[in-house]
């Protein structure tokens, strides 16, 4: 008797396990989709005006200048560090928080009184996920 009933209470709890790993899966696919049709909005603006969107940026920009990214972000770089006395390896370090604005032909990054300014041309790559951009 005592076993059938932890049988029960084990089949119920994976059960529910079940059911809540099918909701979560169900809401990462329509959030998604949501992010795929913003996507598909904001690409077929840009086919049609010819121009990314302007944003209004809290940084100072030249005249002429225009933000078409603004976001609050941290600054990282990889610093060389000792593993032992003949090995380094390079490791993120954090270095800075502040906005990172994507202006025209450059990228500035923007903290506390301090300013980073990233040519395009000397931009590597662009990673991009659902939570992140890395430059």
């Amino acid at each position: 008797m005592g076993y059938a009933i932890a049988a029960i209470i084990i089949i119920a709890l994976i059960a529910a396990c079940i059911r809540a790993a099918k909701a979560q899966a169900a809401k990462e696919r329509e959030h998604r989709a949501v992010l795929f049709w913003e996507a598909r909005q904001f690409m077929d603006d840009v086919k049609e005006r010819r121009a990314l969107p302007v944003v209004t940026t809290g940084i100072n920009l030249k005249d002429g200048e225009n933000a078409f990214y603004s976001r609050r972000s941290a600054l990282y770089e990889t610093r060389a560090v000792r593993v032992d006395e003949s090995v380094r390896r390079q490791r993120w370090t954090r270095i800075g928080a502040g906005t990172l604005a994507l202006v025209q032909k450059k990228t500035n990054f923007f903290w506390i009184s301090v300013k980073s300014t990233v040519p395009m041309l000397k931009i590597i790559c662009v990673l991009t996920n659902l939570y992140s951009c890395a430059v």
